[in-house]
């Protein structure tokens, strides 16, 4: 049976391959052939009769412009759309649609990314797996889609195990711009208040004694819920004294390995003296979060114009300079 979705200005819809041969094969010939140099005979696997393509035709023109396809597994592949119909949210509105159709057969989808559109796919709730490998000589990563299952905002598990703490997360007023705590555990929620309420670029410089709450699954939690509710947002953390033997932070680099675009994990170089605090620069909103040496004491306060630019610039001097990849932090270095 033929699925569409009309949008503003394209039709999206089902299509058998016997039928619309012609045109899928002219995309993915301009696309994946002719830009990228993949050869036929890699592009034209034989495997097509078997899967459910998708087609995008320009409403105007009934012009062909974008393609898909679906295997009988519920695996997205040979997304392409035409270089003069890109930018358009066309991209988007074709994957939902893939995405819906393997869902509609209660398969979970799934999709092997060229790792330069990575991000891309995680906007749309798909996380990366595994090793990057190589396909038609292109990087690629495994990626499942489950993104609302990931940060536990799905309707089955806010009913199966209700969570005060979950509902927090979107209750909460926004972070005031000068605040000061003083006990541990308050710290902890000022620190879970700044990190919820980012947007864009945010670097936090952290020092050994603030491994144990960043690496908490509750931090954990807030951090993804973050960058699920703001979808530009992107984390920078700088680790001092970073101990592989420490299991502690294995749930924080695997979510990095997860979430490659979204949280950038470094360490810092042995020859630069250690964090004795925590520190985060939030740029946008001129935000500061900081604990004194003991972690007792916490504040977040609103940075002048010319203090976020210092306080940037060193962070930023840190980052490039004094910071570096531990391989820990990336399972496979192109």
């Amino acid at each position: 049976m033929t699925r569409s979705n009309v949008t503003n200005n394209f039709i999206i819809s089902t299509v058998d391959w016997a039928h619309s041969e012609p045109d899928l094969v002219n995309i993915r010939r301009k696309v994946f052939m002719e830009e990228q140099g993949v050869s036929e005979e890699e592009e034209l696997d034989g495997k097509d009769q078997q899967c459910l393509h998708i087609l995008a035709v320009e409403k105007s023109t009934n012009e062909a412009v974008a393609c898909a396809r679906i295997t009988e597994q519920g695996k997205i592949g040979r997304v392409a759309v035409l270089k003069p119909f890109r930018s358009l949210g066309l991209g988007k509105q074709l994957m939902d649609f893939c995405t819906q159709q393997v869902l509609s057969k209660q398969q979970k989808p799934y999709l092997d990314a060229q790792t330069s559109v990575i991000p891309f796919y995680e906007i749309l709730g798909y996380v990366c797996e595994g090793d990057v490998f190589l396909d038609a000589n292109i990087p690629h990563r495994r990626m499942n889609f489950g993104l609302s299952s990931f940060f536990q905002t799905d309707h089955q598990h806010s009913k199966e195990q209700p969570s005060s703490y979950q509902e927090s997360l979107n209750t909460k007023p926004p972070v005031e711009n000068n605040r000061q705590v003083n006990t541990l555990e308050h710290s902890i929620e000022l620190l879970h208040e700044f990190t919820r309420d980012c947007i864009g670029r945010v670097y936090f410089l952290c020092s050994h004694a603030s491994l144990p709450y960043l690496c908490d699954k509750e931090y954990l939690d807030v951090l993804k819920q973050s960058i699920f509710n703001h979808s530009d947002t992107q984390f920078h953390f700088v680790w001092s004294g970073y101990d592989p033997s420490l299991s502690l932070t294995k749930p924080f680099i695997e979510l990095s390995r997860r979430l490659p675009s979204k949280i950038h994990l470094r360490c810092l170089k042995s020859n630069h003296k250690e964090f004795e605090q925590l520190k985060a620069i939030y740029a946008r909103n001129c935000l500061q979060f900081e604990t004194e040496s003991n972690h007792g004491l916490a504040s977040i306060r609103k940075l002048s114009p010319v203090q976020r630019e210092l306080e940037q610039d060193e962070i930023n001097r840190i980052w490039e300079n004094h910071a570096f990849e531990h391989p820990d932090f990336r399972q496979l270095n192109l």
